[in-house]
């Protein structure tokens, strides 16, 4: 009954995944034009491409920063610690390579530089490609592989731009951007060549 049941729900899934890639690619201008299909009602202006750091006011990345190399260790419990393998696309994930880092540790790491609630996180290899967004006000440590944006709220909003990053256009063109072989990685000098294309009015 539980494998019956377990089956279901993995066709259903299946079928929600498509119809959500499905909406995505009809939400965002296909290439080379400037309107979407799907819209809200009352907007019909047309789309702006502009470039990705733009919309970015401040990128916090500490790709390569290690406990050791502030000479320290993670702890048994703390904040977590976000990396590229409990990033996953639209979640966090706690018990996936949970490491941990005590007050000592975050002040010393994250001083200046603080996550808050909404903030969009995204993988930059290993796997590239995952968005997802601090779920709460609780303090993380960003760790391994792992970025965070910090929007230019006059531009765009953490939501919209959490959508565009998972969108398969901005997958496809980043992936394009990104170096490596089987594993791929983002670096900031493929973000400052990435272009995107968002509304002029930030409500819509």
């Amino acid at each position: 009954h539980l494998d019956t049941l377990i089956a279901v729900n993995q066709r259903k899934l299946a079928k929600l995944k498509a119809l959500k890639q499905g909406y995505l690619q009809k939400l965002f201008p296909k290439n080379g034009s400037k309107f979407p299909e799907l819209r809200f009602l009352g907007f019909a202006d047309a789309w702006e491409q502009r470039k990705f750091f733009d919309n970015i006011r401040r990128t916090v990345d500490f790709r390569g920063r290690t406990p050791k190399k502030l000479d320290m260790d993670w702890s048994e419990s703390g904040y977590l610690a976000l990396s590229a393998l409990n990033v996953k696309n639209g979640y966090i994930d706690p018990s996936a390579d949970a490491h941990y880092g005590n007050q000592k540790l975050y002040d010393k790491w994250m001083t200046g530089k603080e996550l808050y609630k909404g903030q969009v996180l995204f993988t930059t290899e290993a796997p590239m490609g995952n968005v997802a967004q601090i779920p709460d006000n609780n303090k993380y440590i960003l760790s391994q592989r792992t970025i965070a944006f910090d929007v230019a709220s006059d531009k765009i909003t953490n939501d919209f731009l959490a959508v565009l990053l998972r969108s398969p256009k901005s997958f496809n063109e980043l992936s394009s951007l990104s170096s490596g072989g089987t594993a791929k990685g983002v670096s900031q000098r493929s973000l400052s060549q990435f272009k995107v294309t968002l509304p002029k009015s930030l409500q819509e």
